[in-house]
């Protein structure tokens, strides 16, 4: 991959792109804590917008699954486009899971994962799929941070953030992706996705997280942010997004951070 990726497992070691500083220690801004959904109402016609989808959106990912095996049948095993085909093949069956569990509610107890190993393998599924101009960096702590939730889960929502990042980067630039533990009112793992690119403008900021709303046109659905929100809401967590114009974007995912993966 022509893509620069850092992977670097330093403890302690701070974000350092785009508006450079967390939710905690930046004077800019900063929206939320943004509370639930405006209403039940709203929530509800969601859902019920989102569950009309599945059914066609599971026979999509069932052909693409079919393409990407016949094509990957075609290249020598080891070859770079046969583990791309690989990859295609694993990230469809993954969201054809993430479907299921949106249809029926997941039976079973969260899991424990740990957010570094997560995040290591979403930095390698970003540097696939946003554009080559833009480097992904990576900063996790060598010790694991484990919180109770399915990791595709976990990765889906940063990779949302993350390709939301690119996107608005319109160029080169650089996406950081880090974690790191905190005590504030209560413990939790911070997940920050932070880019290089010219901020959010003011009038946008309180409207990010809000059901179908894009800046992108046509091509945008709206949908996005508001499912890392609902993500992060319903592990007992939230999002924040901190901008200056003119200097990035800096999204912080919270999530309850488990007793024995903290160090202080």
């Amino acid at each position: 991959m022509n893509q620069l990726l850092e992977l670097s497992r330093q403890k302690g070691n701070p974000l350092v792109a785009g508006c450079g500083q967390s939710v905690a220690q930046s004077s800019e801004k900063t929206f939320p804590p943004m509370g639930k959904v405006d209403s039940a109402m709203d929530l509800d016609e969601y859902l019920s917008s989102v569950s009309r989808t599945l059914h066609d959106f599971r026979n999509t990912v069932h052909v693409l699954i079919g393409h990407a095996t016949l094509l990957g049948m075609r290249e020598p095993e080891g070859s770079t486009a046969k583990k791309h085909c690989d990859l295609i093949v694993e990230r469809a069956r993954q969201a054809l899971d993430t479907i299921m569990e949106l249809k029926a509610k997941p039976v079973g107890k969260k899991p424990l994962v740990d957010v570094c190993k997560v995040l290591e393998d979403a930095a390698i599924s970003a540097d696939v799929i946003i554009d080559k101009s833009i480097m992904v960096h990576l900063n996790v702590p060598a010790n694991p941070l484990y919180v109770q939730a399915f990791p595709q889960h976990v990765q889906n929502a940063v990779l949302n953030l993350v390709v939301n990042a690119a996107q608005a980067m319109h160029g080169p630039g650089i996406v950081s992706i880090s974690a790191r533990a905190i005590e504030t009112d209560g413990r939790y793992v911070i997940i920050a996705v932070q880019d290089s690119g010219k901020g959010i403008s003011e009038n946008i900021l309180p409207n990010l997280f809000t059901p179908y709303f894009t800046t992108k046109g046509e091509k945008g659905t709206g949908l996005g942010l508001t499912n890392v929100r609902l993500f992060a809401e319903s592990h007992g967590g939230t999002i924040h997004v901190v901008s200056k114009k003119g200097e990035g974007a800096l999204f912080e995912i919270f999530l309850p951070l488990k007793e024995t993966s903290f160090a202080a």
